[in-house]
């Protein structure tokens, strides 16, 4: 396996409705699922984008993606089941869609956690900061106005969102103990959770408005960095 076989990110286009032939690959699981969202737009994010992890894990366990069993721990967070984690043991996967793309995360290193930010609930964005934001943010944020604002307030909340989709607890994990302010474009840094665990923690603007973070389990700068610049280049 090489090195960019390790980590993939894959940006996926959202369109404002499925494909039947993507509906076609759901379980009647995730087809009820899909039929819950009141809004078309968010049923057929969550096709398209659970249509396109089936395709991948598929490739990777050399099974039809419509045959891909997963299932899900106490908090949701969906995994491989145990006939398919046969075929692929150390396989982690993570997907965050906001706006009109999604991304899709896979690792065969470790756990791994994505988030996918538009800029778009601006309004609402200084009201969270006292809940959500470590000490050090808060205080960078005060600083901040319009445009860069938001662009921090996103960066900062794209890392908790990834980390603690990658350890797998969502938002029940004290996000304000997550204290990074700053992190150079397209660079990682580690990150110690509760737990002593060390995280490898990169975000990248992907383009005006759009903010990715990932987390991975370890020390894995250089690929976390490497799998950031890929994904980067392909945003059209």
């Amino acid at each position: 396996m090489s090195s960019g076989d390790e980590i993939t990110l894959t940006l996926l286009p959202l369109p404002p409705v499925a494909a039947a032939s993507d509906s076609a690959l759901l379980s009647e699981d995730e087809l009820s699922r899909a039929m819950r969202f009141v809004f078309e737009r968010d049923r057929s994010a969550f096709i398209t984008t659970r249509a396109a992890l089936r395709r991948l894990l598929g490739a990777s366990c050399g099974a039809a993606p419509e045959a891909v069993e997963l299932a899900t721990d106490s908090f949701d967070r969906p995994h491989l089941a145990a006939v398919a984690r046969l075929a692929a043991p150390n396989l982690d996967f993570n997907v965050s869609h906001s706006g009109s793309h999604a991304v899709i995360a896979l690792s065969h290193i470790g756990r791994i956690g994505v988030d996918l930010e538009w800029h778009d609930r601006m309004h609402s964005l200084r009201d969270l900061e006292p809940v959500v934001m470590g000490s050090r943010e808060r205080l960078l944020l005060a600083s901040l106005t319009g445009d860069d604002h938001a662009r921090a307030f996103f960066a900062c909340w794209t890392r908790k969102e990834a980390i603690v989709k990658a350890i797998g607890v969502g938002l029940s994990y004290p996000v304000d103990t997550i204290d990074i302010p700053t992190l150079p474009r397209g660079r990682a840094i580690e990150f110690k959770s509760e737990d002593g665990q060390i995280w490898t923690v990169a975000t990248v603007a992907l383009e005006a408005g759009v903010t990715l973070s990932m987390a991975l389990e370890g020390q894995r700068s250089t690929l976390a960095e490497a799998a950031l610049r890929r994904v980067a280049a392909t945003m059209p």
